[in-house]
């Protein structure tokens, strides 16, 4: 071969490496496909307009799966495990009066987890101002349905534990002779004969851990830390805040002021898990149990869905 030759081979080998190098380059910075020979796919940033870009970025199979987890949880017919065995030795341990109505149905922790998910959606669509309108509102179905999905998962593994431990609730002696004045009668082998209303010695055994303790400390963690994160830490463009610089200095004090209201939900949580002890439907451990569930589930979910902001307002 010539030295012409050699210098045309070479020359080729430089532009077609070159080709291949920018082609990657394209692939990692997101150039459009018009200008790069990469074939970007169908990653729902490039699907806008569509219903695939609802049906990726929409955080629906968690909320799918915890349903699940809940109904499983709940209908499941679970071996009867007495853990905790009733005799003359611990009768008295559980001798509180039942209380005939509860001061928090839990009716109403459920009209508390749908107020808060409203508020965040209405706060969320009418103060974050970056990012496209359509991701804004994905966005903001996702921060409602994370808060769907951490009450969901935090209540049935409260479930799955209840059915397990099967602890006494306090007031199980009524609920086992049908009065606190009524004498106990025992088997040979020293266990109380309960003589109440089957269903209601079935739910007397599911004390541990609280319900109405882990669903209200998982709406109250996951709404505080929403509004605590938009409000001081969120990188977006917000009436009171452009990212990282505060519009005045009377936002910023006014914002620091408001601390005590963000943190109003989990002052309702601890509410709710008094309630439980006063009414005598739960001891000290098992709301504590409870609320610690709710908080860790409700703090988990909730990171999962910020860490989807960035993308969306990137995508820009």
């Amino acid at each position: 071969p010539t030295p012409t030759t050699d210098r045309m081979r070479r020359d080729s080998s430089r532009e077609s490496s070159f080709y291949t190098m920018e082609d990657n380059t394209a692939l990692l910075v997101g150039t459009p496909a018009s200008k790069s020979k990469i074939n970007r796919g169908t990653h729902p940033h490039n699907l806008r307009g569509t219903w695939k870009l609802y049906l990726y970025e929409i955080s629906w199979p968690s909320c799918l799966i915890s349903l699940t987890l809940l109904i499983i949880a709940h209908f499941l017919d679970m071996p009867e495990f007495e853990n905790w065995h009733y005799t003359r030795h611990n009768e008295y341990s559980f001798d509180f009066k039942s209380a005939k109505n509860e001061i928090v149905p839990f009716l109403h922790v459920a009209l508390f987890g749908v107020f808060c998910g409203i508020v965040i959606g209405v706060i969320e669509t009418y103060t974050v101002k970056s990012g496209s309108k359509t991701h804004r509102f994905i966005f903001t179905i996702n921060l409602v349905l994370g808060l769907l999905d951490a009450l969901l998962i935090a209540v049935a593994f409260t479930e799955f534990a209840k059915n397990w431990v099967t602890e006494p609730r306090p007031d199980f002696r009524h609920r086992c002779l049908g009065s606190v004045d009524a004498v106990a009668t025992y088997k040979a082998d020293g266990t109380v004969i309960c003589t109440g209303d089957a269903r209601e010695i079935h739910e007397g055994r599911l004390s541990f851990p609280s319900g109405h303790s882990s669903a209200s400390a998982c709406i109250g963690i996951y709404t505080t830390s929403y509004l605590i994160w938009l409000v001081y830490l969120r990188p977006a463009s917000l009436p009171w805040r452009n990212h990282k610089v505060w519009i005045s200095g009377g936002a910023r004090l006014l914002a620091h002021s408001l601390v005590l209201v963000f943190v109003f939900p989990l002052i309702i949580t601890l509410f709710v898990a008094g309630s439980r002890i006063v009414d005598h439907r739960h001891s000290p451990t098992d709301v504590t149990a409870g609320a610690l569930l709710g908080l860790v589930f409700g703090a988990l979910v909730f990171a999962r869905v910020v860490s989807e902001s960035n993308d969306l307002v990137q995508d820009e």
